[in-house]
């Protein structure tokens, strides 16, 4: 077995990145502000998550990432496939990971 193999196959991958290689129509890059809400929605475990939480929830494990910079990755990413975005009834935009992705 070579050892490099060895080194990859023993290192844990983000849960994130997971998803970006799972889905084939993803047309989008993977980077580190995708990654981080991405990695965020996944973590809170819920199937609606606003923006707000995700915001909230970067800035406790000590990652924030600016509230505008939060909203363009999480539509760019509806919009690949990755999320799904619904309104709730407040008119407040949801978030929740794609089905099959």
């Amino acid at each position: 077995m070579n050892n490099d193999h060895a080194l990859r196959k023993a290192a844990p991958a983000l849960p994130a990145a997971h998803w970006f290689k799972r889905s084939r129509l993803v047309r989008i890059r993977p980077t580190p502000a995708r990654l981080r809400v991405l990695e965020a929605i996944v973590q809170l475990g819920r199937s609606k998550v606003k923006c707000a939480d995700i915001s909230l929830h970067l800035a406790q494990s000590g990652a924030p990432l600016p509230a505008a910079t939060i909203y363009c990755v999480a539509k760019e990413m509806a919009q690949a496939g990755l999320l799904m975005r619904d309104r709730e009834d407040g008119g407040l935009t949801v978030y929740s990971l794609a089905a099959g992705v």
